[in-house]
């Protein structure tokens, strides 16, 4: 049965669409693209930038009063909002705070990763996505993850489900550990590079080896989110991810009924959504996040694993 999707859930997935045409040219010839380094592992290409530029443009026609959060441009002001800026000029990248995400503002806002697995990309490495989602007041409440290559949109809006397509989406029905396969993202900030960041994660690894069926680190958070809401796989853990990486993925894995948790505090409520969306956004960068099949994994997952870490 064909699904009636929103005006919203069109709006991204139309202007996902249109951005992956020129990914999917691109990554054929990923060697010789010009590209820039902002970090450690963390690159800029003209193809990331081309696919910025599509989406901003399909998405400040559809809904231009949005303000839009974006990966390499930071924030930029809805056309008509008061804020003592040119909405057409400003690009000042502010905290969260300040834009109202994870706040009490009313007010919509895009949150954009034109390419998730930027590295992938780089190598012809055929797995990446592009990330789109809407919050408002500190919730999402839209989201599409858009995997080019493979022609696959997962979209979920709060409310209304999750899918690929037309086929509603549902988390693993695997509850024990033995048998699940998980995975898993490497930072490349500061604290991840540090030894103690190194060792921490190592020791998760290897908790995992003994403990599960098997992990796999992927490159794309966006879509190893996606694939948890999908029941492809069983659980996601990271930590150091921007929110532009994890909000549609989240919101899918939350609509598709799986379990969203703190990494880093095992004694704490696996409710990272108190509220209403606050919590994600402060988690996503520093305490990390853990997404499962159901609240029996993620329990379990947490003592079991990160409890010996």
């Amino acid at each position: 049965m064909r699904v009636i999707r929103s005006p919203l859930i069109n709006i991204l997935v139309r202007a996902a669409e249109r951005a992956s045409g020129a990914l999917r040219r691109d990554i054929g010839e990923a060697d010789s693209l010009h590209s820039s380094r902002k970090g450690v592992a963390d690159f800029t290409t003209s193809a990331d930038l081309r696919a910025e530029q599509t989406l901003l443009r399909q998405l400040r026609k559809a809904r231009p009063d949005y303000a839009i959060m974006s990966e390499e441009r930071g924030y930029v002001a809805g056309v008509g909002a008061d804020t003592g800026t040119d909405s057409r000029t400003s690009t000042r990248t502010v905290t969260g705070a300040r834009l109202g995400i994870g706040g009490s503002s009313a007010a919509r806002s895009f949150i954009i990763d034109p390419l998730d697995g930027t590295l992938n990309f780089m190598h012809a490495f055929g797995h990446i996505a592009i990330s789109l989602a809407v919050e408002e007041g500190g919730e999402i409440i839209a989201g599409v993850v858009h995997d080019p290559l493979r022609f696959e949109t997962f979209w979920a809006e709060r409310g209304v489900g999750a899918f690929l397509g037309d086929e509603r989406l549902r988390v693993s029905t695997r509850v024990d550990l033995e048998n699940g396969l998980f995975a898993t993202t490497l930072s490349f900030n500061k604290k991840r590079r540090d030894a103690a960041g190194k060792a921490r994660f190592l020791r998760r690894i290897s908790c995992i080896l003994d403990s599960c069926e098997g992990f796999r680190i992927s490159g794309s958070a966006a879509l190893d989110l996606a694939y948890v809401a999908a029941g492809r796989l069983d659980g996601f853990w990271a930590e150091g991810l921007e929110i532009w990486d994890c909000a549609a993925g989240l919101l899918l894995v939350e609509m598709a009924g799986g379990a969203i948790g703190n990494l880093s505090d095992v004694r704490q409520s696996s409710d990272v959504r108190q509220g209403r969306g606050h919590s994600i956004f402060s988690h996503c960068r520093e305490a990390g996040i853990v997404a499962l099949a159901d609240e029996v994994q993620l329990s379990n997952f947490r003592a079991k694993i990160l409890g010996e870490s």
